[in-house]
């Protein structure tokens, strides 16, 4: 019988591969509401200008009391590791995170960022779950309804109907930390790009110095569920020590985000790209390499408050 998790811990060199599952499961959606931002993190795309007979975009960051939207995402990842000990095997890792949440902005700030939102989880588990496990992959969040409020530098969790696992507990209280606007300071044409400081998606990773990269394109304008959107496409390039002294990590993500140019708002994120690894525990080098494959959408019910029509079929 091929080990699962459970067997993964017992062997003395997966200590320092473990985190790099961990990172496909837990990390890498973060890094997907990061590079790509959940609606509320990047928000709108404002009014085209007209400067000469080029079109720009404004690219802007509001947040808005009553936005309200429900999102669907799968994350996909896939590890295998080879060992320098022939007689210790860890075994290829295939998982998927499903989420499916309503989330509706309840604050903002002076700078129409948010500083409050209700989420409510409708579903949130990850397949397949760990031999270990007692909730078969189900996170504590699922069935839950929570409110994230931005205190400062950090953030407190209050949960209206039980409780959440400590686990679940510091993944939202990072849902103000991980948020960064990657969206260019001035208008942009199609075929222009912009850099970005990509320091916070470093941290996301454990990657500590090294190589950070962060380029962002608006592609073109395209119709998309109904929608005239713009697609921007980010990529992602990281390279450095770990904060696992010995570890190393590269990561390469290419991201395609659509908003829609008439509601302001995101409509869809896809990522993918190959993570490489290397460390070492008990005296045995471990190579791994693995892939993300992810995919968010969302569907806007109110703007502002406001409920928002569904587009006519065309």
């Amino acid at each position: 019988m091929r080990p699962g998790y459970g067997e993964i811990r017992r062997l003395p060199a997966a200590e320092g591969t473990f985190p790099l599952v961990k990172y496909g499961r837990t990390e890498m959606r973060c890094c997907t509401a990061a590079l790509a931002g959940l609606a509320w993190l990047l928000a709108s795309i404002g009014p085209a200008g007209a400067q000469g007979d080029v079109k720009r975009y404004s690219l802007t960051a509001d947040d808005a009391v009553g936005d309200s939207v429900k999102v669907e995402s799968t994350l996909a990842t896939k590890v295998k590791s080879i060992t320098s000990d022939p007689e210790v095997k860890i075994p290829d890792t295939d998982s998927v995170e499903r989420k499916r949440f309503t989330s509706t902005v309840l604050s903002v700030d002076s700078r129409k960022k948010a500083t409050a939102y209700r989420q409510t989880y409708q579903t949130y588990r990850s397949e397949p779950a760990e031999p270990t496990d007692p909730s078969g992959g189900l996170h504590s969040v699922e069935g839950k309804t929570v409110v994230i409020t931005r205190k400062g530098d950090t953030s407190a969790v209050t949960v209206q109907n039980g409780t959440i696992s400590a686990d679940d507990r510091k993944e939202l209280e990072n849902t103000f930390s991980r948020r960064r606007n990657y969206l260019p300071a001035h208008p942009v044409a199609v075929g222009e790009g912009w850099d970005v400081d990509a320091s916070v998606l470093q941290s996301a990773f454990g990657i500590q110095g090294g190589k950070q990269a962060m380029h962002g394109t608006l592609a073109e304008t395209t119709e998309y569920r109904g929608h005239l959107c713009a697609r921007l496409r980010l990529t992602l390039d990281l390279d450095g020590p770990t904060n696992k002294s010995g570890s190393t990590m590269r990561v390469n993500l290419q991201v395609d985000v659509f908003y829609a140019l008439d509601l302001h708002r995101l409509l869809r994120v896809t990522l993918t790209g190959p993570i490489v690894a290397h460390t070492k525990a008990s005296g045995v080098d471990i190579d791994s390499t693995g892939s993300i494959a992810g995919d968010e959408t969302y569907e806007w019910l109110k703007i502002s408050g406001a409920p928002v029509p569904v587009p006519a079929p065309k």
